[in-house]
């Protein structure tokens, strides 16, 4: 709705004045004296051609003159056009005022020696400016959490403006949705004619995406109709960002002294291709630097091998040469070695003979270098043990434990199996001959129930592995040609299964010809839990008599000790959980941030553990643990790194944007520079008072050529 306003309302008495070229007009009107003349026909038609004529002239130099007037008191009155949702009601109406500040890490794009954030800061203050004392301001995050620096609306605009100064750039992505939910949550409740919400922003495209997908706006309609939206873009269309997307640690167990092949995958978004280095850092110190040529528009991932030389947690980060985004430009890890790979492999159906022990095969393949003739030294440190040893075992010391045909274990061993699961660990079962299903159904963390052997004990009707799932990453090596053959080996006995009913439900990687689960996986705790549906000696298979069996022993080990170890386990604000099996711990677990900073957290039980949670990971890096006495896991460490997504710096498109917002009042600034002047025409509307004295002046000038050009000398119109 427009609305005209007068600054100077007063000076409309100026309008009185029109009476007077208009009184003058009228005494001076000149009529013609009647005089008798004989015959002047001709005389007579050309005095009323003159007469008409000069009526014509002197009614548009009425006008004008009357023109003047009103332009000139109009002018002195200083109208103001104003076209916004307040202004029926005034020009001078208080203003609520939601400032929704974008201060993710994209906003750290540098131009010209300055952030896009730094810029927005300033347009920040500038839209502070123009407030005026009874307006109210609300400053909102555009971030996950909405964050914000005053819970209600304040009039204290000094205090704004000095928490906008003192605010820094968030290594969060972006959302709008959320700050502009709370924007109009605090605005229903505003008694202000005007209400106004200002984004700054970048527009980034990914940020817009749930609300293209989920627009709330069109509830808010309605209100939308009293609340004018201003969002001010800090994008640049060619904007260049070369980024670190992830870091990948192959899915193998990692030993002191063996190759670690890190995946670093890094995206050029320029137009051109670039040349750029990176550099591996270990542990706080430089070890190795790369070049690479990034082609255009497109990400590649390239290969960086390092050998550790000490066990324990090892921390790290690949960075690249910095570009105008630098936040991103870093893509941190972290990772554990040991000195060997420790396991522990529980034998239940031992010999005296060590080739006929159930775990035979199973020792040979985790460790050849003990064996005659090997060539090269093993990263697993395997331990054999018999069943009664069982008890006797910290299980925690191990990153896996084998069960080999063990008939059962006793109540107060299950739980210790539990417990070590619940930790972390992990376990692998070979089933077979000794194997009690009765007993193994009573298992919380079964990955299924056992119902009966299947097969052919003497061995004439082998079935074979089939419908192997080779995306996952146990069988991934094997789809590789030259990396072994699963389906070759024969199988003779399996047991028939069916599921457990228990959440998580188990999971099917491998079955054989016959239909029955060969390979079956199940979480429990934070541990997994694989299930091998045959012996690990040749009573059901000859499998251990076939060269797949190494590689396939191997996988399974790297598979289960090697899954978690990748850089993507946290972003940047994500809950970071710390589990202990001892319910009662009493002591204190110490957290130290990239900078520094120390949080202490208490533990509390819960479900016969002691658990804690961790909050406060706000900047990308490596964060270290400790903790008094008891156990919370292997790791020390922790990294924590951006969500990429922020640093696609596309934008938003503005028509889609425009769509979005439907009837709401919505003014798109490209050029923050101009902020200040679109809010004071939007606030005070366009001054019209220029304009009118320069339609006065023409009318002047018009008033003084056309009476000139119709007048005498000595001012007398002509006849």
């Amino acid at each position: 709705m427009a609305g005209l306003f007068f600054l100077s309302p007063m000076f409309l008495w100026g309008l009185a004045a029109i009476s007077i070229p208009v009184i003058i007009h009228l005494i001076h009107t000149r009529k013609a004296q009647v005089k008798s003349f004989t015959t002047l026909r001709f005389l007579k038609l050309s005095y009323r051609r003159t007469a008409r004529k000069s009526k014509l002239t002197n009614l548009l130099l009425l006008l004008l003159r009357i023109g003047i007037i009103v332009l000139l008191a109009l002018a002195l009155a200083r109208p103001i056009l104003k076209v916004s949702p307040s202004a029926i009601i005034g020009a001078n109406a208080r203003s609520s005022v939601v400032l929704i500040l974008d201060n993710s890490y994209s906003m750290g794009y540098r131009e010209e020696g300055l952030s896009r954030f730094q810029r927005a800061q300033k347009a920040g203050i500038a839209i502070l400016d123009t407030l005026k004392e009874g307006d109210e301001v609300a400053i909102i995050f555009m971030n996950e959490n909405a964050d914000s620096f005053f819970k209600e609306f304040t009039y204290d605009i000094p205090a704004a403006k000095e928490a906008l100064r003192q605010v820094k750039l968030s290594s969060r992505g972006t959302e709008v949705k959320k700050s502009l939910e709370k924007a109009y949550e605090l605005l229903r409740n505003s008694d202000k004619v005007n209400r106004e919400i200002y984004l700054l922003t970048d527009l980034q495209k990914n940020s817009w995406q749930s609300m293209f997908e989920n627009n709330f706006l069109a509830k808010e309609e309605k209100a939308g109709e009293k609340t004018s939206v201003y969002i001010t873009s800090f994008d640049q269309a060619e904007a260049d960002n070369v980024f670190i997307e992830k870091i990948e640690l192959p899915p193998q167990g990692r030993a002191v002294g063996l190759p670690v092949e890190l995946s670093v995958k890094v995206v050029n978004l320029g137009p051109k291709p670039v040349n750029e280095i990176l550099t591996l850092t270990v542990d706080g110190v430089k070890k190795l630097q790369q070049p690479v040529l990034l082609p255009s528009g497109s990400p590649r991932t390239v290969k960086m091998s390092y050998t550790f030389s000490t066990p324990g947690t090892h921390t790290g980060k690949v960075t690249i040469k910095g570009d105008q985004l630098s936040q991103d430009d870093s893509r941190y890890f972290q990772t554990r070695l040991e000195d060997k790979l420790p396991i522990l492999c529980v034998d239940g159906d031992p010999s005296e003979v060590p080739a006929l022990s159930e775990s035979f095969y199973l020792l040979a393949a985790l460790n050849p270098a003990a064996f005659p003739g090997a060539e090269r030294e093993s990263a697993f440190l395997p331990r054999r043990i018999e069943l009664p040893e069982l008890g006797d075992q910290n299980l925690l010391q191990y990153r896996i434990v084998i069960f080999a045909n063990v008939p059962y274990l006793k109540e107060t061993k299950v739980m210790k199996v539990e417990e070590y699961l619940k930790a972390g660990g992990n376990l692998i079962i070979f089933l077979g001959g000794k194997v009690q299903p009765k007993e193994y159904n009573r298992w919380e963390f079964l990955p299924a129930l056992l119902v009966s052997p299947q097969g052919s004990p003497d061995k004439k009707n082998p079935f074979y592995l089939s419908d192997i799932d080779y995306s996952n990453l146990l069988f991934r090596p094997f789809s590789l040609p030259g990396n072994g053959d699963l389906t070759i080996p024969k199988f003779y006995q399996c047991y028939s299964l069916k599921e457990t009913g228990k959440n998580p439900p188990a999971q099917v990687l491998a079955r054989f010809t016959n239909g029955y689960p060969a390979i079956i996986e199940r979480s429990y705790g934070a541990g997994k839990v694989l299930m091998v549906n045959t012996t690990a000696d040749e009573d059901w298979t000859n499998l251990p008599l076939r060269a797949v069996f190494l590689p396939l022993v191997h996988q399974m080990v790297y598979y289960l000790s090697g899954r978690k170890e990748v850089s993507e386990r946290y972003y940047v604000g994500d809950s970071v959980p710390f589990t202990s099996t001892l319910s009662g711990y009493k002591g204190k677990l110490t957290i130290t941030n990239p900078r520094g900073r120390k949080f202490v957290l208490t533990p509390s039980p819960r479900e016969g553990y002691s658990v804690a949670t961790f909050k406060e990971t706000k900047l990308p890096g490596i964060y270290t643990v400790s903790w008094e006495g008891g156990y919370f896991g292997p790791d020390t460490a922790f990294a924590v790194n951006l969500n990429t997504r922020e640093s696609l710096l596309s934008p938003a498109s503005p028509d889609k944007i425009r769509k979005l917002f439907g009837k709401i009042p919505l003014t798109l600034v490209s050029n923050p520079e101009k902020l200040s002047t679109v809010i004071k025409r939007s606030r005070q509307g366009v001054q019209l008072w220029p304009r009118l004295l320069s339609l006065a002046l023409i009318f002047f000038i018009a008033e003084l050529l056309l009476s000139n050009r119709f007048s005498h000398p000595g001012g007398r119109e002509k006849e």
